[in-house]
């Protein structure tokens, strides 16, 4: 499991995957607290890293590569 870096909603914010992505990828991203549990959001990766150690939620799926 990799961590990498999504962009939504104009933040950069850390995720899990297995999936194959690189820069520009676009992935469905699981709802936070606040939203409806059958909602998600789209992000874009901006790295294929992260420093981040603290706990992750693990992307959905890719849309578009």
């Amino acid at each position: 499991m990799k961590k990498i870096q999504v962009e939504i909603n104009g933040k950069i914010l850390t995720y899990e995957t297995d999936l194959k992505v690189r820069k520009g990828t676009q992935v469905v991203l699981p709802p936070t607290y606040w939203m409806d549990a059958r909602d998600t959001q789209i992000g874009k990766v901006v790295s294929l890293t992260s420093d981040y150690t603290g706990y992750c939620v693990k992307v959905l799926s890719v849309i578009k590569k």
